[in-house]
């Protein structure tokens, strides 16, 4: 039976380590669960994730329905509302000491900050994140997520491969293809008002075509491009396809250390 209208706040959840992880364990997994609050929390120390939400129609968590279609109860990003939290170290790289037998094809790679899985959507506001592999990562069979006013640092991004060491930081799979490379990229993802000071890789890669829709606008990046011009990209897009990069997004501007004070009362 689903656990709805729950509110974790103000606590720690510690994973095993600050550093790589070999194993997909989940520090918070909401599964199939509406009016969800998670807020100041520190989260950190997962192979797996931080937080994953998960809707997937399946029989348990990790279970996908026969027609991957979309969850039947988080209809909307507003249902699963992450903010105002501080997610970091959660890592999970893609070298031979986490699965032995090392095949750069199909070499398994998690430690997200935020997943939102099979069916999910989420919204994910005004938290910290540092030192995940990926920030936020979405399925491509997920519904989508709202990232809205997030601060992402410097850190994170590390995969491990030789020929690919490091890489983007906001993401969404596709649904085939070699590594999640093809199809379709979730339902519909806004991405706003972030702020990203990764520069190892892409701030934001969709790794397929949003069923309706994927909205970038009003981000603030340090990279030397914005999308698609061969160079330091803050975007890359498996297709321009309902993908629609609105204005106010900002590019070779670094923001670390360079943030606002608000005073008060005035004096």
């Amino acid at each position: 039976v689903p656990a709805d209208n729950v509110r974790l706040s103000g606590f720690r959840v510690e994973g095993p380590s600050l550093g790589q992880q070999t194993v997909d364990q989940f520090g918070i997994h909401v599964f199939r669960c509406v009016d969800v609050e998670i807020s100041n929390m520190e989260v950190f120390g997962w192979g797996g994730a931080a937080v994953r939400v998960e809707d997937g129609g399946g029989d348990g968590p990790g279970q996908e329905s026969p027609s991957n279609r979309p969850g039947d109860r988080i209809g909307r990003p507003t249902q699963v509302r992450i903010f105002n939290n501080y997610i970091h170290h959660n890592q999970h790289e893609s070298t031979e000491e986490n699965d032995g037998d090392w095949n750069p094809f199909t070499q398994h790679a998690a430690g997200y900050g935020v997943d939102v899985h099979h069916g999910a959507w989420a919204e994910i506001r005004e938290n910290l994140f540092d030192h995940n592999r990926h920030a936020i990562a979405a399925s491509g069979h997920a519904g989508g997520y709202d990232a809205i006013r997030n601060l992402v640092l410097k850190g994170g991004g590390y995969h491990g491969r030789a020929f690919n060491k490091w890489t983007h930081i906001l993401d969404i799979h596709g649904t085939g293809c070699i590594a999640y490379s093809c199809g379709r990229a979730a339902v519909q993802t806004w991405f706003t008002d972030n702020a990203v000071q990764y520069r190892n890789d892409n701030a934001i890669k969709i790794r397929g075509m949003p069923h309706i829709a994927a909205n970038i606008a009003g981000n603030v990046f340090p990279h030397e491009g914005l999308e698609d011009d061969w160079g330091d990209d803050a975007i890359h897009l498996q297709t321009g396809q309902h993908v629609h990069i609105g204005s106010g997004n900002v590019i070779e501007f670094d923001s670390y250390g360079r943030y606002g004070v608000c005073d008060f009362d005035g004096d």
